[in-house]
């Protein structure tokens, strides 16, 4: 498993589908979709990478296609528990409303819709990442730096009303 699935390089934010077949992650390996390093951080942009259980081993990882993954980071998944709905983060896509944004994809057979920003009632024009939605996909715990918060960056809840529509995210401070 170790051998199969990790990198010399950050590998972390594991998800499992829920029939515990495929092992979705977040990687910064060389290889990735931008696959240009950052002197800074000295690695490479951060993507998102699946593995499938065959013959009760994981496969070599393999980088989800675009347009799930993008030259901006792409990192951090979280679904519903019937696997259908992905919850993630873009950073630097042309649509952004802050510079990362929580986007959503459903699985359509075996394909990713093309992702969809959640718009500026979840996003603010700050920094939004870290989601995990619950299992039926009505709420979503994510960490955001928007202004009114209580430290730099929070712990905020949305919840669907009846109508399908993301509510006003709450501080969970305040919950």
């Amino acid at each position: 498993l170790i051998e199969s699935i990790n990198s010399d390089a950050g590998d972390y934010m594991p998800s499992v589908n829920p029939t515990g077949t495929k092992l979705y992650f977040t990687s910064v390996r060389s290889g990735g979709f931008d696959n240009q390093k950052d002197p800074e951080q000295n690695n490479y942009g951060e993507d998102l990478y699946f593995s499938n259980l065959e013959n009760d081993m994981w496969s070599a990882p393999q980088l989800l296609p675009e347009p799930l993954n993008s030259m901006g980071d792409d990192f951090g998944s979280a679904f519903t528990g019937d696997g259908q709905l992905m919850v993630y983060v873009k950073c630097g896509a042309e649509e952004s409303i802050g510079n990362c944004d929580l986007y959503y994809t459903e699985l359509n057979g075996t394909v990713w819709t093309s992702p969809k920003n959640m718009g500026n009632v979840v996003n603010s024009d700050n920094w939004d990442s870290q989601p995990t939605i619950n299992s039926d996909g009505s709420r979503i715990i994510y960490t955001s730096a928007r202004d009114g918060g209580y430290g730099g960056s929070d712990l905020y809840m949305i919840e669907k009303n009846q109508y399908g529509e993301w509510g006003i995210p709450q501080s969970m401070t305040r919950i």
